[in-house]
């Protein structure tokens, strides 16, 4: 999906009629890249602040501290010369991975 959703667009762009779909399937693409690095950057700060700070205290300031320092790493990392673009692309297939795994584990196996 990673690629296939590229390929398609670029594909379906070629008709008249296939345009308006190109133009929603990009937009879709580049949402579901940015919910796929915030969703990195939130698991890498989990994994930090419970390394320091241990278990406890979570809630909802605890989550958005662990996501603001997981993009501040994820960001200080991307203007690493050549190591940034490809932590950022394996940050970003991770975080779309884990997103499909998501989508595709929770639906009911089907009866062979």
């Amino acid at each position: 999906m990673f690629v296939g959703i590229p390929i398609l667009a670029v594909l379906l762009a070629i008709s008249i009629i296939g345009f308006p779909v190109t133009i929603f399937l990009v937009g879709l693409f580049l949402a579901s890249l940015f919910a796929a690095y915030l969703a990195v950057a939130l698991v890498l700060g989990q994994l930090i602040l419970r390394r320091f700070r241990g278990e406890g205290r979570g809630g909802f300031w605890g989550r958005i501290g662990a996501l603001a320092l997981g993009i501040l790493i994820l960001a200080v990392a991307a203007f690493i010369p050549v190591l940034g673009p490809i932590i950022t692309i394996v940050a970003l297939m991770m975080g779309f991975g884990a997103m499909t795994l998501q989508i595709v584990g929770s639906r009911p196996a089907a009866a062979i």
